[in-house]
C-alpha cells in the first residue's frame, strides 16, 4: 500500500487500473480488466475514465523511470469511432481572411489530428482549408487559424459557401483509401443572412461506413424567426471532493446577448433547474463558459439531467426567458456529454 506523503498535487502520469483477483496475466499478476489515464482538473481534483483492456493486451510496461506511462499504448479500445465536436467560422470581408476554430471531443488520446474543410458537399470532397492538433489525454483538441488563401491559393470567397464540410481525421491510422481515417465529420451551416459567419456541428464516423455521414448539401436554414443556436457541454463529476464542473460552448446564439445556461432534471428541458451559468454571446453569436459547483449529493451524473440554453433579452409563451437550445446530458459515468439543438 502507497502512503501519499510526497504529492502536492495530482501528478500527470497516473493511471487506474482495475485487477481480476482470480485469473492471471501473462506477467503472472492479477489480469488487468479496465484501465484509464487520470485526467486533472484542477492540481488536486481528478477522474478517470477506464476503457476495457482484453487479454492479449493486459500487460503494462513500465518505461525506464519506472511509471506505467505507457499503458495507454497496450490497452485495447473499441474501433468504433466516438468523436465529436464543434467547428466555428468566421470571415472577415475587409480583411479578407477566414477564422476556423474547432473544438474536438472524445478523439483516441493523445494523438496527432488532421481537420479539413473540404468543398463539393461532402466529407470526401476537396481539401480547401487544414488545421492541425493533438488531442490531450481525454481525447479533447483544440485547433484555431485564420487563412487568408485556400490550399489551392485561391483568395478567401466573399460569402461562405452552402457546400463545405468539416472533417476531423486520426492521422495514425489508414482508411481504405490510403488517406488518414476519417474520425468526425459534418455540414458548414451558415449562421445568418450576412453568409459572414458559420458552424457544423460534428458527428463519429466509423472506420466501415464507405461513404461519409452527411454527403448532401446542408439543408437550408430555418426562418431567422427560428432558433439557430447550437452547442455542445461537457461535465465532469468528481463525487470524492463533491464538485461538478461544466463546460459550454455555443454557436448561433443572437450576438452580443445574457444567455442563461441550466442543468434541468427530471428528464425535461423544462424540469427543475439544478445549476446555472450565465455567459454573453460575442458580436458573432458565439459563447463560452466553465463554471465549477458545488454538487455534494450526486456519485454518478443522473440519465435525466437536460442542459438548456436561454436568451434573457426574449420572453417565452411561459413568461419566462427564451428558451434557444436544449439537449439531454449522455452520462458515462463521471464524464457527460449533451449535444444541444435548436429549440422550437
Amino acid at each position: 500500500m502507497h502512503t501519499e506523503e510526497q504529492d502536492t498535487t495530482i501528478p500527470s502520469n497516473w493511471f487506474f487500473n482495475v485487477h481480476d483477483n482470480t485469473k492471471q496475466g501473462p506477467d503472472g499478476k492479477p489480469l488487468s480488466i479496465a484501465c484509464g489515464p487520470i485526467q486533472t482538473i484542477d492540481s488536486t481534483t481528478a477522474f478517470a475514465k477506464l476503457n476495457p483492456v482484453q487479454p492479449s493486451s493486459a500487460t503494462p510496461t513500465p518505461n525506464p523511470s519506472g511509471d506505467l506511462t505507457t499503458l495507454k499504448t497496450t490497452t485495447t479500445t473499441s474501433t468504433q469511432s466516438t468523436t465529436e465536436g464543434l467547428t466555428t467560422l468566421h470571415l472577415d470581408p475587409n480583411a479578407h481572411t477566414l477564422t476556423i476554430q474547432a473544438i474536438v471531443f472524445h478523439a483516441p488520446p493523445n494523438i496527432p489530428l488532421v481537420m479539413h474543410i473540404h468543398g463539393d458537399g461532402s466529407c470526401s470532397g476537396s481539401i480547401l482549408y487544414m488545421l492541425q492538433a493533438t488531442s490531450d489525454d481525454a481525447g479533447n483538441a483544440y485547433g484555431s487559424m485564420t487563412f487568408s488563401q485556400d490550399a489551392n491559393g485561391n483568395p478567401i470567397p466573399t460569402t461562405i459557401p452552402n457546400n463545405w464540410f468539416f472533417n476531423v481525421h486520426d492521422t495514425t491510422r489508414q482508411a481504405a483509401d490510403g488517406k488518414p481515417l476519417s474520425i468526425a465529420c459534418g455540414p458548414v451551416e451558415v449562421a445568418d443572412s450576412s453568409g459572414l459567419t458559420a458552424h457544423a456541428l460534428l458527428d463519429p464516423v466509423q472506420p466501415d461506413q464507405t461513404t461519409s455521414p452527411l454527403k448532401t448539401a446542408p439543408v437550408t436554414k430555418a426562418p431567422s424567426t427560428q432558433s439557430t443556436t447550437l452547442g455542445l457541454t461537457v461535465l465532469y463529476l468528481n463525487s470524492a471532493a463533491h464538485t461538478l464542473n461544466v463546460l459550454a460552448h455555443i454557436v448561433g446564439a443572437p450576438p452580443n446577448t445574457p444567455l442563461n445556461m441550466d442543468i434541468h432534471g427530471k428528464g425535461s428541458c423544462t424540469g427543475p433547474t439544478l445549476f446555472m451559468l450565465q455567459t454573453i454571446s460575442d458580436n458573432t453569436g458565439n459563447a463560452t463558459a466553465i463554471m465549477p459547483f458545488d454538487d455534494q449529493q450526486d456519485t454518478t451524473i443522473p440519465n435525466n439531467w437536460f442542459f438548456n440554453v436561454d436568451n434573457i433579452a426574449k420572453q417565452g409563451p411561459d413568461g419566462k426567458p427564451q428558451s434557444i437550445a436544449c439537449g439531454p446530458i449522455l452520462a458515462p459515468g463521471p464524464v457527460g456529454l449533451a449535444q444541444l439543438s435548436p429549440a422550437s
